[in-house]
């Protein structure tokens, strides 16, 4: 046997001995009738281009060759495979597969000298074929096998990993991705590499006639995966993305029309518009990596080498480009680097992935963490109204239980005292008198426990106005004159005239009174007590000066120190509530002002409550 490959002697023969022709006659005797000329060289593997009908293959064996051979069809999709054998004049042949679970193989033996094999095409024909000269092939090819099942297997693990992706990331990339890769297992294994000999002849046929649209359906998947990969919308893409759309679609359309037609020109615009798709998805996959898009790189190189891969099968099929072994190394070595490529594009998209997620979970601890260092400072701050509540209610209690309670059990025993009769009238005058005092005191008292609880509850900022302060000074100076003159003590009022000030009046009203008040109360009678008002660099000072009993350093600290309360009586026994200074330094601060206080025990207290001038005060003369 001549022209054929064996495997014990590796040696190329003549090639004249095993031909092939390419036709849609399927008669065995119009294929007698053929000449010479008509048959083509058959060369390892055979690959005569697009054909819709059948290939005929002819092998002759040498005159004295009585060996035993057998004839090995790689192509295990392969179906309705019909051997002849020619006995001189007699020819005899089996119109069925004569292998159906193992590799498609045939005897060819010593008694016939030609052998016809008829096999259907389907389109793009390609025949992986070899003579043997030993049955046992199928040892040799365990690794073969074995190999095959493990890039089987590590394609299967690929696809389990990018389903349990899609599931846990719902990004439909990956499940596009899934798509792709069994597409191209059942185009590759099945059809190209013939495992689908293991399935029903029928089911076996179908996946032969439609492995070019398995193909298509691989390559439009691919893209669409790709494409969510690099997170590209329709609006990035501009026209390109119209234009890929339209060859998808024509590409499909063509796919499906080859399982009707096998004529040459349906599978030449097949590949011509997969080579279409291959260069405009390049020009989409390079105008991302312009637009800084890191991935869209590796999967320009990536279909750059399938490109190229598509274009050796396109010129190989077309008869364009030899079907030697070379070519064909060269174009699977060409697919295995472009899916390398890919691989590594998809693990740096999974580590992109992973990245965003850890800015992602920093970005929400540091929320949280915001969110709790601002619920902690809102805690904190209601904690501490509580905690001034709390304060104010105990206070306010330990007022009305004390502070007021006993002035008034005293007018109520003043009143008994009257409503005995027992009194003459000198004596009666004299209670009145003390009874209209403890009346004023007690209504003073009250006044600033309403301003005090007031000012604890709203918190409103005053209505600041212009405010006269010579009509103030002389209003206040009028009130307390009498008080004044019942002790023995002598009120005076300087001048303030042209001055004026920025303030709500009530509450400067108040300071003025409460300060006025202390000063008669720790003054004794003979002594003097001073209303002025005077403009200076810092602003307007209003002072109340008193020749009183005066406070050492100990007690003019407590008296500054807003959390202590406590009371003093005056000279002659007055009480208070102990609210009057700190509403003055409150009401102080509200009015853009400041309260100070000098004191020398013996020699008087001097109060001056600072506030801001306004624009009509006069120049000082």
């Amino acid at each position: 046997m001549t022209g054929l490959l064996l495997p014990a002697a590796a040696q190329v023969q003549p090639p004249d001995t095993a031909v092939y022709f390419a036709t849609q006659i399927h008669s065995i005797e119009d294929i007698k009738q053929l000449s010479e000329a008509q048959w083509q060289p058959a060369q390892q593997p055979l690959t005569p281009g697009f054909r819709p009908g059948s290939i005929w293959l002819r092998l002759q064996r040498q005159p004295g060759d009585a060996a035993t051979y057998w004839l090995w069809l790689r192509r295990g999709a392969l179906s309705e495979v019909c051997l002849y054998s020619q006995i001189s004049d007699v020819l005899q042949g089996d119109c069925q597969p004569q292998s159906l679970t193992a590799e498609p193989s045939f005897v060819l033996t010593p008694e016939a000298s030609v052998y016809y094999v008829a096999i259907p095409a389907h389109g793009m024909f390609l025949l992986p074929w070899q003579v043997l000269d030993t049955p046992n092939f199928e040892h040799q090819l365990f690794w073969t096998h074995l190999l095959d099942f493990a890039m089987l297997g590590a394609l299967l693990t690929v696809i389990l990993f990018n389903l349990l992706l899609f599931i846990r990331l719902k990004d439909k990339a990956y499940l596009y991705f899934v798509g792709y890769l069994l597409a191209m297992a059942a185009y590759w294994f099945g059809c190209f590499l013939g495992y689908c000999r293991f399935v029903e002849p029928e089911w076996r046929q179908h996946l032969s006639q439609g492995a070019e649209l398995l193909l298509v359906l691989g390559f439009i998947l691919a893209i669409r995966a790709y494409l969510h990969f690099l997170k590209m919308q329709k609006s990035e893409l501009g026209l390109s993305f119209t234009l890929l759309r339209a060859l998808e679609m024509a590409l499909g359309a063509t796919a499906v029309l080859s399982l009707w037609s096998s004529q040459p020109f349906v599978w030449m615009s097949l590949y011509t518009l997969l080579f279409l798709l291959c260069l405009c998805f390049m020009w989409i996959l390079s105008m991302a990596w312009l637009q800084g898009k890191p991935l869209a790189g590796l999967f320009s190189w990536a279909w750059l080498l399938i490109l190229v891969g598509v274009t050796l099968t396109l010129g190989i099929n077309s008869s364009a480009l030899p079907s030697v072994d070379g070519v064909f190394r060269l174009s699977g070595l060409i697919f295995v680097s472009a899916y390398l490529l890919i691989s590594q594009a998809l693990s740096e998209h999974i580590l992109d992935l992973r990245k965003e997620r850890e800015a992602l979970l920093q970005a929400q601890t540091k929320n949280l963490e915001a969110r709790v260092a601002e619920r902690t400072q809102e805690l904190e701050q209601a904690l501490q109204q509580l905690e001034a509540s709390n304060r104010f209610k105990n206070r306010l209690f330990s007022i009305v239980a004390h502070d007021l309670r006993s002035p008034l059990a005293n007018l109520s025993s003043l009143l008994a005292l009257v409503g005995d009769g027992t009194l003459n009238a000198a004596e009666s005058k004299q209670m009145m008198q003390r009874l209209q005092n403890q009346t004023q005191s007690l209504l003073r008292s009250l006044d600033n426990l309403l301003h005090w609880s007031q000012d604890q509850i709203s918190g409103q900022a005053p209505r600041k106005q212009v405010l006269a302060l010579d009509d103030i000074l002389t209003e206040i100076y009028q009130l307390y004159l009498p008080v004044a003159q019942q002790k023995g003590v002598a009120l005076q009022k300087l001048s303030a005239k042209h001055l004026s000030s920025l303030g709500e009046p009530d509450q400067i009203r108040l300071i003025i009174r409460n300060l006025v008040n202390n000063a008669i109360k720790f003054t004794p009678g003979g002594k003097s007590v001073t209303l002025s008002a005077t403009q200076s660099a810092e602003g307007i000072a209003i002072s109340v000066q008193d020749q009183g009993i005066g406070m050492n350093t100990g007690q003019l600290q407590r008296l500054l120190d807003r959390d202590s309360y406590q009371v003093r009586a005056g000279t002659e026994g007055e009480k208070g509530l102990g609210l009057g200074l700190e509403l003055c330094q409150n009401y102080a601060h509200y009015n853009g002002g400041d309260l100070l206080v000098n004191s020398q025990p013996g020699q008087g207290t001097t109060f001056i409550l600072r506030l801001p001038p306004s624009r009509q005060t006069a120049d000082p003369a």
